[in-house]
């Protein structure tokens, strides 16, 4: 049986975007400036994208909206110092 490693549980989600700007990284090296990253990451990733927004996107992110926002409650002024 596999083992699990907790640091799994606590790993960030990566969406497109930040896994095309990771390797766009190390592809360019560390330190490369977001003027190189954009034109590497245009230059090989597939043609524009058109989106749109279901009513099923909608809701969850009225839910993903609602939940950060009842995170931030009453913090509003720690965080504004951060």
């Amino acid at each position: 049986m596999k083992q699990i490693d907790v640091r799994d549980y606590y790993a960030p989600i990566v969406g497109e975007f930040e896994h095309f700007v990771l390797l766009a990284l190390v592809r360019l090296g560390n330190g490369a400036y977001g003027a190189s990253i954009r034109r590497e990451i245009r230059e090989r990733s597939r043609r524009r994208k058109h989106y749109l927004i279901d009513t099923e996107g909608q809701k969850g992110l009225g839910r993903a909206y609602r939940a950060f926002t009842r995170m931030a409650e009453g913090i509003e002024g720690e965080l504004g110092l951060l």
